[in-house]
């Protein structure tokens, strides 16, 4: 598993396993949450005030595995968005 920072291209974490199970899933996005969360934070206690529609919060993008879902919520709940249900894999269009 990987994160990956969309503008700055650094990895954010990076963890091998053999199966995404929730514990995994949890350790990795636990990962994350130790080296940024006070910039996430940051970012929340600023945007905070405004209509939830209307925040620039951090946003993860994620395919549809349920366990990346669970952990997140646990972890970035309110503070982060997510990006949920993303095709990873491409489409043939003929």
């Amino acid at each position: 598993m990987n994160a990956i920072d969309s503008k700055s291209k650094y990895v954010l974490a990076h963890l091998f396993v053999d199966k995404r199970t929730k514990s995994k899933c949890y350790e990795f996005l636990k990962e994350i949450k130790d080296s940024c969360y006070w910039q996430i934070i940051e970012r929340y206690l600023s945007e905070k005030h405004k209509k939830k529609r209307d925040r620039l919060l951090f946003e993860f993008t994620c395919d549809k595995f349920a366990n990346y879902k669970s952990s997140f919520m646990k972890l970035f709940n309110r503070v982060c968005k997510l990006n949920f249900g993303i095709s990873i894999a491409t489409k043939n269009v003929e």
